[in-house]
C-alpha cells in the first residue's frame, strides 16, 4: 500500500509565492486590476452613541449618490464619472477607476432610523446613525388556568 502525504498549507504557501513572483515580474505601469468597476473604500466605526460609516469617493457629486436603509442594511450607490475631456487623449498611465458602485453593509445594532444624517466633504461621505436605546426585556405574567 502506498502512502501519500498531503500538506495543504504548504501548497497554499507555494501558490502564494508563485503568485507574488508572477505579479512582481510585470512592469510598474501594468495594472493587475481587471474590469472597469469602481469600489470605494469604506470604514465603519462606532462609539457609545453613534455608528459612523465613511466612504472615500473623491470626484463624486452628492447628486450622484443614493443612500437607502432597509431592514438594517445601509446601501450606498452612486457613480464616479470619467471626465469627458479625456476621450480623445492617449494615456501614458491609467490608475484611476470610474464607474457605478454599490456598497451595502449590515448595521449590527438597533438604530434610530429618524436620526440618520449624511454629509459629503473633501471626497469623504460620512453617514452618522444614532444608536437606539437598548430595549428592556419585557416580562409578561402568565395566569395559570
Amino acid at each position: 500500500m502506498t502512502v501519500i502525504q498531503v500538506q495543504p498549507l504548504k501548497e497554499f504557501e507555494n501558490l502564494s509565492k508563485r503568485l507574488k513572483k508572477f505579479v512582481d515580474e510585470f512592469p510598474e505601469t501594468f495594472s493587475v486590476e481587471i474590469g472597469t468597476s469602481y469600489t470605494p473604500r469604506m470604514d465603519i466605526v462606532h462609539d457609545d452613541e453613534f455608528v459612523y460609516v465613511y466612504l472615500d469617493i473623491p470626484g463624486v457629486r452628492k447628486e450622484d449618490i443614493k443612500l437607502t436603509l432597509q431592514e438594517g442594511v445601509l446601501t450606498i450607490a452612486g457613480e464616479k464619472k470619467q471626465p469627458t475631456d479625456l476621450e480623445k487623449k492617449t494615456y501614458y498611465k491609467m490608475e484611476r477607476a470610474f464607474g457605478s458602485f454599490t456598497r451595502s453593509v449590515s448595521i449590527p445594532v438597533e438604530i434610530d432610523k429618524s436620526s440618520i444624517k449624511a454629509k459629503l466633504e473633501n471626497g469623504v461621505l460620512e453617514v452618522m446613525i444614532k444608536k437606539a436605546a437598548p430595549r428592556k426585556p419585557e416580562e409578561v405574567e402568565i395566569t395559570i388556568q
